[in-house]
């Protein structure tokens, strides 16, 4: 399992930055520059430690990284965009919020500035037909002395045409004035002047819409140093310089940068931003063509792996990023054979293109994954748009084009597509439990958005709209459950090979034409038999129709599912299938819903019990867990040990072998209320070092085969103090962990638990018999008679699961809880 963490380093917005504005790439709350020390995330110190909580987890952590661009530098003078810029030698144009003017020492008088479109290719020809609107706002020495730093903007649609004379010409009063414009078309040329007293002098451009314009650029600047009209104004515009913000001194004295470290440097390759991975579509776009850059950013990723401890990394704008240099920078030792996911916001064929090119230079053995952007838009379309037609799906994202999942990490949401009512970002707004069902279901690495799984009110940009999405946990949960038990083998879309009759609801054998459910009915096949625990495969039926039951006759692929007959796992449809000697099977899904049809002899629809708890007898302190001596030991048995009194539990739970990292057997119960007698099931389980009571499985949550409800939750151990919930808790097929070590009013009674670490409670020991009491009888009749005697799992006088009965048992165990 892994989390995916944001960008956690010092972006130039300060503790406001997402970190997709990175600044300091070695500054992850550490420095004080932008106004913070901490990153909108926290402190150095708080990343490290939240990574090392996730790997005590056994969850691995991955960092989203930011290696096409920069922002935030100080103006510097950059001689190479002078051509670029002011002669306009290249194609397409350097952004204009990307630089400023400058005209460093003005004599005094009076400025012609004019604003037009830059052209449109590389013939010397007049400006371009780019219509936009734009803002320049000019910085100068005025004689007053004021300035109109953050008063209103003046906007004005059509100032002046060009032609350098002071008749048609829009005064900019003060300096700092922001003057809003708008270039209309071939030819247009807006034209302003100022009067200036003489010495520094700016002029910065910036757009004012969303049409995506930034192609405007200062083609002219006219000098008149009497301003009179008497013809003595000449062009000044070889005075103007142009700055980048390219200077950065990051405060943590790593990889500070200049000019020559972005696109475009007079360096041949890199010399324009007409190149497919040179365009500065975020902030500054770095050049990799320097080793300084290279190998900075190389010590970077060795310093996120092998310092802060990162496991993998999401590739932010992967599109922007040289798949030579990307493969490069994984081929780095600290990188290789690492989880990587590319955000590659394009179509299939132009992701799978760039993913290919970055693995066919790669030296280890993990490969690049991509985002599956466009199967994203097709579930999106299957959920929301009543006409989609479900088996578009059989072609829809990356799978189609790789026939596996190894290059594949599928999402229903992410933060680029969750911003509501966004164009081209809206996420999913009805059933997003289909799209959960199906990605959970196929080949790839699944990704599961936080505000999917606990659901919220969510707004669009200036909070006017809204839409409130009910929390997904249950679904994802069971999901998730089906995922690791039946979910791997080989994948065949049965809708589309598998030779579909469709049937309205389960009505197998009804008669009739009901093929215009095929718009309707997506279904898939997983082979299964592949991992640890897998217990076959599966069969999912996704049904987008508003209000009918759907069902299918299919013919069943390949190796099968690994069983003849199957139940619905996610509890939606009732009844037992039987795939036939033909191996054709009946399958069905509810209205707006979907199935997961696998072996009947498991049902993981039923309700299940999430449980930790410590025992105080084996307890280790400084470890923060439970010792495991006896299952090290081969001493724990085979089959679970409550079938004798006191606790007479019938069940014939048993294992081949004990699953790593177990601590002991231990009974579960749960009751309808608080007395001893009305207990509605009991299962036999085993309790892991961190504390988990698990299935026999060793990892999953113990299932009940009863009714879901309400219920006290009752553990009991051989020779432990047995605990009961404080109050009943909801349990169902995706119950909640209760969680029994936090507090002592977790559990009914009286200080009912031992404290065993600070604020760390576990059940007392020393109950040799089982009777409910630590007392003399537990000395005298259990401890006493096998005090230095041989050992035996039989022998419930062992307190601290150690292995041996002796004094430790007593003293440290038995004498503190007796009474």
């Amino acid at each position: 399992d892994m989390i995916w963490f944001p960008p956690p380093f010092k972006g130039a917005g300060g503790d406001l930055d997402m970190g997709y504005g990175i600044y300091d790439h070695f500054d992850a709350g550490e420095f004080l520059q932008n106004g913070t020390v901490e990153t909108r995330f926290g402190s150095r110190a708080e990343l490290e430690n939240a990574i090392q909580a996730y790997h005590n987890a056994g969850i691995e952590v991955i960092c989203d990284i930011v290696l096409n661009h920069v922002f935030g530098g100080n103006p510097e003078y950059n001689p190479w965009l002078a051509d670029y810029i002011l002669n306009r030698a290249w194609y397409p144009v350097m952004p204009y919020d990307h630089y400023l003017y400058v005209f460093a020492a003005a004599p005094a008088g009076r400025y012609y500035v004019q604003v037009a479109g830059n052209r449109n290719d590389h013939a010397q020809t007049a400006y371009d037909d780019r219509e936009g609107y734009y803002s320049i706002r000019p910085w100068f020495n005025h004689a007053s002395g004021q300035n109109a730093d953050g008063q209103p903007h003046h906007y004005e649609w059509q100032i002046g045409d060009g032609d350098s004379g002071p008749f048609d010409a829009f005064r900019i009063d003060l300096p700092g004035r922001v003057m809003e414009g708008h270039i209309n078309g071939v030819g247009d040329v807006d034209e302003y002047f100022i009067d200036h007293t003489g010495g520094w002098m700016e002029f910065k451009l910036n757009s004012t819409d969303l049409s995506g314009v930034r192609d405007f650029i200062i083609p002219q600047l006219w000098y008149d140093p009497d301003t009179t009209v008497n013809g003595d104004d000449y062009n000044v515009s070889d005075s103007l310089k142009i700055f980048t913000y390219t200077a950065m001194q990051p405060a943590s004295g790593r990889f500070p940068k200049s000019y020559r470290n972005y696109h475009p440097v007079d360096v041949v390759g890199h010399n324009n931003i007409s190149e497919t991975y040179h365009y500065p579509y975020f902030g500054n776009d770095l050049c990799y063509f320097y080793s300084y850059t290279l190998d900075s950013l190389k010590a970077w990723g060795a310093w996120l792996t092998n310092t802060l401890g990162f496991d993998g990394y999401r590739i932010d704008l992967a599109k922007g990023i040289d798949p030579s240099y990307m493969a490069a920078w994984l081929n780095d030792p600290a990188m290789q054979n690492r989880y990587y996911v590319a955000e590659h916001w394009s179509s299939a064929s132009e992701i799978k293109a760039w993913v290919d090119a970055v693995n066919s230079q790669l030296s280890g053995t993990r490969p690049m994954t991509a985002f599956d952007f466009p199967l994203f838009y097709a579930l999106k379309e299957f959920c929301d748009n009543p006409a989609y037609d479900a088996r578009n799906l059989h072609s829809a994202g990356l799978y189609p084009l790789y026939g596996h999942g190894f290059n594949i990490t599928t999402f229903v949401h992410n933060h680029d597509v969750f911003r509501p009512y966004t164009s081209a970002h809206n996420p999913i707004i009805n059933n997003a439990e289909l799209a959960y069902a199906f990605i959970l279901t196929h080949v790839g690495t699944a990704t599961i958005f936080y505000p999917d799984y606990y659901g919220g009110t969510f707004y669009n940009a200036d909070s006017t709209q809204s839409f409130t999405m009910p929390g997904l946990k249950t679904d994802i949960d069971n999901l998730l459950r089906i995922r690791k038990t039946f979910v791997s083998g080989n994948l065949h879309l049965l809708t589309q090979v598998g030779n579909p009759v469709y049937k309205p609801g389960d009505d197998r054998f009804a008669t009739g034409d009901y093929s215009f459910y095929a718009s309707n009915l997506y279904i898939a096949q997983r082979e299964g038999g592949v991992g640890s625990g897998n217990q076959g495969g599966c069969i999912v039926v996704l049904n987008s129709h508003p209000t009918d039951a759907i069902g299918a006759w299919v013919t069943v692929q390949g190796n099968g599912v690994g069983a003849t007959f199957l139940r619905d796992q996610t509890g939606h449809r009732t009844g037992v299938e039987e795939i036939f000697a033909d191996n054709r099977v009946f399958v069905h899904a509810g209205p707006r819903s979907y199935a997961v049809w696998a072996n009947s002899n498991i049902n993981l629809a039923l309700p299940i019990v999430r449980l930790k708890v410590y025992l105080q007898g084996p307890y280790d302190a400084l470890a923060g867990q439970m010792t495991t001596y006896l299952s090290d030991n081969n001493l724990l048995p085979l089959t679970q040990p409550y079938n004798q009194a006191p606790w007479n539990y019938p069940g014939t739970e048993s294992v081949t072998a004990i699953p790593a990292g177990v601590t002991d057997w231990v009974l579960v119960e749960l009751r309808s209320g608080l007395s001893a007698t009305p207990v509605v099931g009991r299962r036999a389980a085993f309790l892991r070092n961190d504390g988990k009571v698990v299935d026999l499985d060793g990892a999953s949550p113990v299932s009940f085969n009863l009714a879901a409800g309400d219920y006290y939750l009752v553990l009991y151990h051989r020779n432990h103090l047995a605990i009961m919930s404080a109050t009943p808790q909801p349990v169902h097929k995706s119950s909640d962990l209760y969680d029994f070590t936090t507090a002592q009013t977790r559990a009914y009674g009286t200080n009912p638990m031992r404290e065993v670490a600070p604020g760390v409670f576990a059940l007392r020991s020393g109950d040799g018999d089982g009777d409910g009491d630590v007392d003399a009888a537990d000395k005298n009749l259990i401890w006493r008679p096998n005090n230095g005697t041989t050992w035996s799992y039989s022998k419930r006088a062992d307190f601290n699961l150690d292995g041996g009965i002796d004094a430790l048992d007593l003293n440290l165990m038995w004498r503190p809880n007796n009474g």
